[in-house]
């Protein structure tokens, strides 16, 4: 079957792809790269219709931009350009244009905004400042204490950096030993790749070092926690819809974005969840899309593809809850969907496949589900009372006009999803495990954006008459800031130790006061003074009795040498908590310095250096290395070494 396009279609879409292409030479020759990211996104604003604000077209925009982009990823992977900014800016560019070209539609955008906009860019770059100030204030490598104050962030920029010089996906690449095999198993790579993939433009190719590459990084992860505050908040203005017009609307904004920026969320930054984050943003516009669609019954279909796609190369165990809501959005639109029946089957089968890649990753790198989900590790509960509180307020928005909006039961499908995913996992890992685990705890953590978005309707049912409607939203503005606990009001309150708050302390005062931090930024400024830091010698650290301490310095040092995938499994076994600081010879009848020997250094899959300040480790780890040359092993002895501190600030 032939498809003719008028001439003039034609002819612009001939010009808009030699502009797609010129473009990016003529920014990377200047080097002003950034204007293809900007471009990208304007431009794909300008081919949605959902909504009517300009607003209401770039935060979806984001989603399906960034989902779209972790499609990409599939292609440059595989050619022979990788990330290069040219052929990448060129190519997406071009895909803008053939979009418009086949769809004939116009490059528009709505020109209108409203007065909650500005509270929703107030939002976000409040949110942004509360995340970034600690490692702003910081000096020299002090910033590492706060960029990496979290396990998770180590790992999350070890493979942003592996994707940044490899071009694509490690996982479906050969390994070079630079990327954690855990990661490489079990960790979907999507908003690892669209953070390398903006990086690409940013720099145009040049990275530089890796502590620039760390920087930027931090900048995008800053940035991704912004777009969630964002995202979140307007998810939850338009699902509420025009009937919260007015004042109604800024007090949602402000409460929304203001719990956000300064509340429970804001332990996920320093906790490392970036790819958490971003799915989060990528869910709530599924979850707005899905509940109110745009006219265009293709581009709903695709939209939901591409953020469902989404979902599932970012965070997948959140894929349950977004097959519940396109299920219950298809069966409330039923009639439309049999309307255009062959544009919905072509969605399902286009991206119903590409979505299948992740589980077929894990079939090869032989994924192993049940020890995934039965995992431990540190992590923030989420309060309880805000799960209930918010799903009653849910139910007063839904009650006595259920029946007859589909959209309220859309919203109504995916919290009854996600208390039942919440319910399963606490069952299940109750089960095998005796008590919650690590993976139990992300499911409040998501059903918990989705409430806070399903409880905006609630407000259309306060009715009042506003004489000065803009004082009103003024007042009600800040009575959202204060509702909230956004304004500190009492000394800053918390307990390290035990990570508990103080009265009338939240966690954002904490985080942007520099009271969660990791203590290794002393001793990597010592080692970086003497060239120890990025020599690319596989290392592990052995200089404090913390042996959390000592294993997430020795991830950070192979992360910094982009060895981790030669050096996590020993990294682990540094534990340290009785070998370090005992003042007397080290046996192997203490369990620690057996299975440091036994594992940490017998079955390392490099010759390893071992760094410690302690004299009796530097002496015992020495007799064993004599012991055993064939393995390999260095030790160097740095009593200076320190072993913390408190991070210097600039001001």
């Amino acid at each position: 079957m032939w498809v003719y396009f008028p001439v003039n279609r034609l002819l612009r879409a001939l010009a808009g792809l030699a502009l797609a292409w010129i473009v990016p030479v003529l920014a990377h020759l200047v080097h002003a790269d950034v204007i293809v990211l900007v471009l990208l996104w304007l431009g794909t604003a300008s081919l949605l219709r959902i909504g009517g604000t300009l607003v209401d077209r770039l935060v979806p925009a984001l989603a399906v931009l960034a989902a779209g982009v972790m499609v990409f990823g599939l292609v440059t992977t595989v050619w022979p350009w990788g990330l290069a900014a040219i052929p990448v800016g060129g190519t997406t560019l071009s895909v803008l244009v053939l979009v418009a070209a086949v769809t004939g539609r116009t490059p528009r955008l709505p020109r209108r905004v409203l007065g909650s906009d500005l509270a929703l860019l107030g939002g976000g770059l409040f949110a942004a400042a509360v995340m970034a100030l600690p490692a702003m204030r910081a000096k020299g490598f002090g910033d590492l204490a706060y960029v990496l104050a979290g396990g998770d962030r180590i790992r999350h920029a070890n493979l942003f950096d592996a994707i940044v010089r490899l071009g694509g996906y490690p996982s479906m690449l050969p390994a070079d030993g630079s990327v954690e095999p855990a990661m490489l198993r079990q960790y979907p790579a999507g908003v690892h790749y669209f953070y390398a993939f903006i990086d690409s433009i940013v720099t145009g190719g040049r990275h530089g070092s890796i502590f620039a590459e760390l920087d930027r990084y931090w900048i995008y992860a800053v940035f991704g926690y912004t777009m969630f505050t964002v995202a979140v908040a307007w998810a939850a203005r338009y699902v509420a819809g025009p009937q919260i017009a007015g004042p109604r609307r800024a007090f949602l904004v402000v409460a929304v974005t203001a719990f956000l920026s300064t509340g429970y969320y804001t332990v996920m930054i320093w906790s490392g969840y970036d790819a958490q984050i971003f799915s989060f943003v990528i869910l709530a516009v599924l979850v707005a899309v899905l509940a109110r669609a745009p006219r265009s019954a293709t581009e709903w279909f695709v939209a939901i593809g591409l953020l469902s796609v989404g979902i599932t190369f970012t965070y997948t165990l959140f894929v349950p809850l977004a097959a519940v809501g396109v299920l219950a959005a298809l069966v409330t639109g039923w009639g439309r969907v049999k309307r255009h029946w062959k544009a919905a089957v072509a969605c399902a089968v286009v991206f119903g496949g590409i979505a299948l890649v992740q589980p077929v990753v894990w079939l090869v790198k032989d994924f192993k589900t049940d020890t995934q989900l039965q995992a431990t590790g540190f992590i923030q509960p989420v309060p309880t009372l805000l799960l209930f509180g918010l799903s009653a307020v849910a139910g007063v928005g839904m009650w006595g006009v259920l029946r007859r909006s589909p959209r309220l039961k859309v919203l109504l499908a995916m919290c009854a999803a996600g208390w039942a995913m919440t319910a399963v996992m606490y069952l299940y890992t109750t089960a095998t495990m005796g008590s919650p685990t690590y993976y139990y705890h992300k499911m409040p953590q998501m059903l918990l954006v989705l409430l806070v978005i399903a409880a905006a309707p609630a407000l259309a049912k306060i009715r009042f008459r506003w004489r000065r409607p803009r004082v009103a939203a003024v007042a009600l503005a800040v009575a959202a800031v204060l509702l909230v606990g956004a304004v500190p009001i009492a000394k800053t309150r918390y307990n390290a130790a035990k990570h508990l708050l103080g009265s009338d302390t939240s966690w954002g005062q904490v985080w942007a006061s520099g009271r969660i931090h990791s203590g290794m930024a002393a001793a990597f400024a010592y080692l970086d003074g003497r060239g120890l830091l990025t020599d690319g010698v596989p290392s592990v650290l052995l200089y404090t009795d913390s042996g959390v301490q000592n294993k997430q310095a020795s991830l950070v040092m192979s992360m910094l040498n982009r060895n981790m995938g030669l050096v996590a499994d020993n990294a682990y076994g540094v534990k340290g908590d009785d070998i370090v600081g005992t003042h007397a010879p080290l046996t192997e009848d203490s369990a620690t310095v057996k299975y440091f020997t036994q594992v940490t250094l017998r079955q390392a899959k490099a010759p390893l250096r071992v760094i410690t300040n302690d004299a009796d480790v530097a002496r015992y780890v020495g007799d064993f290395a004599a012991a055993n040359s064939s393995l390999g092993i260095t030790v160097l002895l740095l009593p200076d070494l320190p072993v913390s501190g408190k991070p210097a600030k600039d001001w």
